[in-house]
């Protein structure tokens, strides 16, 4: 099967593009996809994910198709899959 894949901020970075089409097995989850992509990260694919566990070495926040999506999610043809770091920063609160 074939899936639209868009990386955002340091993502993008350690595999230097923002959009792919990647063709995966069926049955493929998106833990499949985060593995095969830190490991095309090479050195920076350890910062990625984290080999020895299976899990996301990073706050990846993950949408499949506009919504967000747990790493057991399985992909489908024509899936759209975003990975984007997660918002940092703001406006410290006061307190009295």
């Amino acid at each position: 099967m074939k899936i639209k894949i868009r990386l955002t901020g340091i993502y993008a970075q350690y595999l230097g593009w923002t959009k792919a089409e990647m063709a995966l097995a069926d049955g493929a989850s998106l833990s499949d996809l985060l593995a095969i992509l830190g490991e095309q990260a090479g050195q920076q694919g350890e910062k990625f994910f984290e080999k020895q566990t299976g899990f996301p070495a990073l706050d990846i926040i993950t949408v499949v198709n506009g919504a967000a999506s747990p790493g057991t999610t399985v992909l489908h043809e024509g899936d759209v899959v975003t990975l984007m770091p997660p918002a940092v920063g703001g406006c410290p609160t006061a307190t009295n």
